[in-house]
């Protein structure tokens, strides 16, 4: 008998659970991809430019990443993730989106042109309604 073993030389991002995490951190992410080995390689995650707190991995798919603090700047529409396994990389862009409860994140996730006017204008508290309107919203 002859057994052949094909192993990829690199391993692939497919998607990030939860996709939206506060913008206070304390969240732990899911990194679901495949060939992220089937020991534990020592991965080691970042979510934009913060590197995560703990990177564990939990399986051949799977890599948990722990966020203490949200990234000194957000992008508009999500930060790539990325994760470094010894020699190789990979990421995946646009994949968390940092949420608050203040007003700075409630445009950052809204396109400008269609915006029209945000109430209330100040600090919100936590379960505090806020009304977005504009055009074009889909």
């Amino acid at each position: 008998m002859h057994l052949t073993v094909l192993v990829p030389s690199k391993f692939e991002i497919q998607s990030v659970t939860p996709s939206r995490v506060p913008l206070s951190g304390g969240a732990t992410i899911t990194i679901n991809g495949w060939a992220f080995g089937f020991t534990d390689p020592s991965p080691s995650a970042s979510v934009g430019a913060t590197q995560c707190s703990s990177s564990t991995w939990l399986s051949n798919a799977a890599i948990a990443c722990r966020i203490e603090s949200m990234p000194s700047s957000t992008a508009a529409y999500g930060e790539t993730v990325s994760v470094a396994l010894g020699d190789y990389s990979a990421s995946l862009d646009s994949a968390v989106v940092f949420q608050g409860t203040n007003m700075s994140s409630v445009l950052m996730l809204i396109r400008a042109e269609v915006l029209t006017s945000v109430s209330p204008t100040s600090a919100l508290s936590s379960g505090q309604t806020v009304t977005v309107t504009g055009i074009a919203f889909s």
